[in-house]
Parts: structure tokens; C-alpha cells; sequence
């Protein structure tokens, strides 16, 4: 597991909320009830803010989609009294708050990283993480290979929340709306040096780490059995998805994952080949 100060920057998620309801969303919108959207307070922003000193990248305003948070600016006006703007990394999909707040996007972010969904859900596809690792995938062997080689764990970065901190932001989700966040790592002086490790059982709930098809993000979902029933336990919004039952083989897993491009959200604008997070995994040796 590669720690949390190795990985390129870390998540402030500010808020789940978002104006759209793309399928795979990895903060699960569409499906959220009201008992699990949240906002992050002023009070609790600035508390990370203090606790990220020494933090040695960059800092990503998340979510949800970040500028609709009704104190958004508050929050740019705040961080930039704890850190020089280049620290900080927006993301985006556009949008009445990205308009409305332009110029103070501008004056706070070293880097904008902005995806408009509602216009391109025919051309960006996302990887289907509403197929669990334990529902589909039953040799441990495979499965603890897959979890190892994870490209999000990889190449994205840990979350920040308000009642705790996460190597991984699918962990963060997932835990979440699952499990009330009560598997989050303490946020303290330095927590990223702490140890991970015993979040690891949450990849068990996600599908990002299975070699799979890409799917249009303004489509229909398919769920595992397992992990669908699990949520609808737990009172997520579930209505007209697609339900399967089955298990991946290891031949059918090394087929895919010999041309497997989950982080090339958008291949109309990069062939799967110059992807700049290239395939899901490098050389699959099992």
C-alpha cells in the first residue's frame, strides 16, 4: 500500500452532493439518501487545514462536485491563508458554481481539472464499481493480487472527511454510505504516516480494481448481487438497476486486462494508448 505522503496530492472532501447523477459515480449520488449527504463545516475545514501542515503535495478541493457547497468561497478565502495557491487542485464538472465562482477559482487554484459530464455522458465512461471484488472474484489468491495492483489506489489519492481519513477515496465512499465512516484513521498531527492497513477489507465492496468493460456514465448500472442487497439494507435508493450473479474467471480476467484502460474517462479525447494512467494493470503476472 503506498503511503499517503507518496501519492501525488490528497482530498478535502467538502461535500457528496452534486447537480448530476452520473452512473458509477464513485460518491455513489444517485443513489445517496439524506441521512448520507453531508457538508463539511467552516470550523471542520479549517481544522484540516491546520492539520495538513507539513503535508508534502497538493491539496484537491472534492467531492460531490466542490463549488456548490454554499460556503465555497469562504473556503478559498480560508485556504489560502494556510497555503501558497499553487498547493492547491480543483475538481470539477462545471456548472452554475464553477461560473458563478470563476474568478475566485481562479485567484485560488495552482490547478483546474475540469470535466463537464452533462455534456459528454455519450463519450465518458466509467469503470463499473458497483461490481464487488467479493461477490465476483472467489480465489483469495486472485483477489488479494487484484486489491495489490489496485490502479486507484495507485495512481489517485487518499480522502480527507470530517470524522477521519482514508488511503484511498473509494475507501472513504464506501465506508461511508456502508458503514457510518466508522473504519476512518484518526486525523492528527502527521496522519499520513499512519497505517492503513486495516481499511483494506473495504476493497472487498468496490469493483475499481477488477479488469471489466467501461460503461457510458449516463447509462443504466449493473450491481453485484451481493453488494446491491447490502445497500439496499442499508437504505441507498436503488431502482432499475441491473442485478448479476457471477464470478469472473482468471481467463477471462488476464483477456481484459491485456487491453484494460480504466482511468481513460474520456477515450475521444486520448487513444487508450496515451492514456496518462495507462492500463488498470502493467504486465498482469498471474
Amino acid at each position: 500500500m503506498k503511503p499517503l505522503h507518496k501519492k501525488w496530492s490528497i482530498n478535502i472532501e467538502l461535500s457528496n452532493e452534486c447537480q448530476y447523477r452520473c452512473a458509477y459515480c464513485t460518491r455513489y449520488v444517485r443513489h445517496l439518501p439524506k441521512n448520507k449527504i453531508f457538508r463539511l463545516s467552516i470550523g471542520q475545514f479549517e481544522n484540516i487545514l491546520k492539520l495538513l501542515k507539513g503535508f508534502p503535495t497538493r491539496i484537491n478541493f472534492f467531492g460531490g462536485e466542490p463549488t456548490i457547497h454554499p460556503q465555497f468561497k469562504e473556503f478559498c478565502e480560508l485556504a489560502l491563508m494556510y497555503f501558497p495557491k499553487r498547493k492547491f487542485q480543483l475538481f470539477t464538472a462545471g456548472g452554475r458554481g464553477y461560473e458563478k465562482y470563476y474568478d475566485t477559482i481562479c485567484m485560488t487554484f495552482g490547478h483546474v481539472y475540469l470535466n463537464p459530464h452533462i455534456r459528454n455522458k455519450d463519450v465518458c465512461y466509467h469503470q463499473p464499481l458497483t461490481i464487488a471484488l467479493n461477490d465476483v472474484i472467489k480465489e483469495t489468491k486472485v483477489k488479494r493480487y487484484l486489491m495489490d495492483n489496485c490502479w486507484v489506489a495507485d495512481t489517485w489519492c487518499g480522502s480527507i472527511y470530517s470524522h477521519g481519513v482514508y488511503f484511498c477515496e473509494m475507501a472513504g465512499s464506501l465506508d461511508w454510505i456502508l458503514f457510518d465512516g466508522k473504519n476512518a484513521n484518526e486525523l492528527k498531527p502527521k496522519f499520513w504516516k499512519q497505517n492503513f492497513e486495516i481499511q483494506r477489507f473495504l476493497c472487498g465492496f468496490c469493483g475499481m480494481c477488477i479488469p471489466m468493460k467501461r460503461e457510458k456514465s449516463g447509462g443504466k448500472e449493473v450491481f453485484s448481487r451481493g453488494l446491491y442487497e447490502l445497500l439496499k439494507f442499508k437504505g441507498l435508493k436503488l431502482n432499475n438497476e441491473e442485478v448479476i450473479d457471477k464470478t469472473f474467471t482468471l481467463d477471462e480476467i488476464r483477456e481484459i486486462a491485456k487491453t484494460w484502460y480504466p482511468g481513460n474517462f474520456r477515450g475521444d479525447k486520448n487513444p487508450d494508448e496515451l492514456s496518462s494512467e495507462g492500463l488498470g494493470i502493467k504486465g498482469f503476472k498471474l
